[in-house]
């Protein structure tokens, strides 16, 4: 008996420290099903996750790495329904840093076997810090395998930044159904929201503080229908004869 009840003690408490331990992703609630640190490749810890799982990030700057069925070295890839979710106060203190020379550091698209990105949810992470260079664009939501679309990809509480000169997008939604977006901060080269062929995104609560290129707009809409834009700002007050954007910032 009295090696029983110590049996059964010892379980309790093991799932009391369990549960003291938890961690839960800040932006939405709920609990990290499994932490890495600064060092850890993201890209092989979305692929070890289900669907429905929660990845989170414990902060400091994350720099992409291979795994055998995703063999690019300069960016993140997402291909799984879970949610990637940053452990800081902001997002900016958790931070995907992607390679210099690749159009995008966070890829939504199925690879190599990983094939259902939809619904997977990208929060509380800065991508790309430009003072230390990064890649040309930001995030990318795209399956290369036309006509196939994804769809049901949240992206909020983002912080998007590109490399000076860069060549892509801060945001490129193309061939999408039903993405929300939401309080997301684009300062970008090439235009900050560009949406190609997509249907019913949500675009709320965000900004695009600027774009640098010629031409660049805050957000661009090529094609598509039923789209929600609403309660963003785009650009910033003029300083001197600078203004936000070297173009028009509206849609067109």
């Amino acid at each position: 008996m009295t090696r029983w009840c110590r049996t059964i003690l010892g379980a309790l408490l093991s799932v009391g420290a369990i549960s003291a331990n938890a961690v839960n992703c800040p932006t939405t609630g709920a609990l990290c099903d499994a932490t890495l640190s600064p060092g850890g490749n993201v890209t092989a810890g979305v692929q070890a996750r289900t669907a429905g799982q929660t990845l989170c990030l414990n902060t400091g700057t994350y720099t992409p790495a291979t795994t055998p069925e995703y063999s690019d070295p300069n960016s993140f890839a997402i291909g799984r329904s879970i949610t990637v979710c940053g452990l800081g106060a902001t997002p900016s203190q958790t931070i995907l840093q992607g390679g210099g020379p690749s159009d995008y550091p966070v890829k939504f698209f199925p690879y190599g076997g990983i094939t259902s990105p939809n619904n997977a949810t990208l929060t509380n992470v800065q991508v790309n810090n430009s003072a230390t260079g990064g890649s040309n664009g930001g995030v990318m939501v795209y399956d290369f395998a036309t006509p196939s679309r994804l769809s049901g990809i949240t992206l909020r509480d983002l912080v998007v930044q590109t490399k000076a000169g860069g060549a892509a997008f801060g945001v490129l939604l193309q061939n999408t159904d039903k993405v929300n977006v939401s309080n997301v901060t684009i300062a970008s080269t090439q235009t900050g929201f560009y949406l190609q062929n997509s249907t019913q995104a949500l675009i709320a609560n965000s900004a695009v503080t600027s774009t640098s290129a010629a031409g660049a707009n805050a957000l661009s809409v090529i094609g598509g229908t039923g789209h929600v834009i609403v309660g963003n700002t785009f650009g910033t007050p003029k300083v001197g004869a600078t203004y936000s954007f070297n173009a028009g910032g509206l849609p067109r």
